[in-house]
């Protein structure tokens, strides 16, 4: 449920209702919400990334201020380990 749109107004008050604003968050889905919002208030030059963090902490080619890697190659592959693990399990 969202806040009164009086809340919001203030919530979102400082921000410059001329200036291009990109909102993001993990994957784009609740930045989604804050877009929505935005829009409703006024808001004309509102985008939403969205495939936010996840594409862009994926792609090594852009820059970042700390860098860590996430292996997601190793990570699948530990989930598949599991799945037959857990099917063979469920076997007996």
């Amino acid at each position: 449920m969202l806040k009164p749109m009086d809340e919001l107004s203030k919530l979102y008050g400082k921000l410059d209702k001329r200036k291009e604003i990109i909102v993001y968050c993990q994957t784009g889905t609740r930045a989604a919400n804050t877009y929505f919002i935005l829009k409703a208030l006024g808001f004309s030059k509102v985008r939403n990334y969205d495939a936010s963090w996840i594409e862009w902490g994926s792609d090594l080619s852009l820059p970042v201020d700390d860098v860590s890697y996430f292996n997601f190659v190793a990570v699948i592959k530990t989930i598949k380990e599991l799945e037959k693990k857990i099917q063979e399990l469920e076997k007996h």
